[in-house]
């Protein structure tokens, strides 16, 4: 039951909600997800550890109980962050089962947007919008 809610945790989508590309069970990020949050994890805490002992030092129980839990808080907030950010690199760089398909294009434009961006206020001083 708990691997479970774990592997709700860090599934990848089914498929993109912006540009529906398919994602599902096919595109893994393996171990670097982990790798990268204990990274970037360590390196926050580590020098705010070092700081409180060099400032003197600090109650046993911020040793025992706050930097642990900083620790896993820390993890579980910027798990699914780090593995998002994977899976879309492997995208951007057609790796691991997106072969072909990096450079297929965006969803087209509403009309609504099309007509908002191509055609100048009556004005005829063209706004921001206009000239993106």
């Amino acid at each position: 039951m708990f691997e479970a809610r774990i592997g709700a945790f860090l599934d990848v989508a089914p498929s993109c909600a912006v540009c529906r590309l398919p994602l599902g069970a096919a595109h893994r990020a393996d171990d670097l997800p982990p790798y990268l949050t204990i990274l970037v994890v360590g390196h926050l805490l580590v020098p705010l550890v070092v700081a409180v002992e060099r400032a003197g030092g600090a109650p046993s129980w911020v040793g025992y109980g706050l930097w642990p839990a900083l620790a896993i808080a820390l993890c579980i907030a910027l798990l699914r962050p780090i593995k998002g950010s994977i899976v879309g690199l492997q995208w951007a760089w057609a790796l691991h089962g997106f072969e072909g398909t990096a450079s297929a294009p965006l969803p087209a434009q509403t009309p609504a947007s099309a007509k908002a961006v191509s055609e100048p206020p009556a004005g005829g001083e063209p706004t921001r919008a206009d000239t993106q």
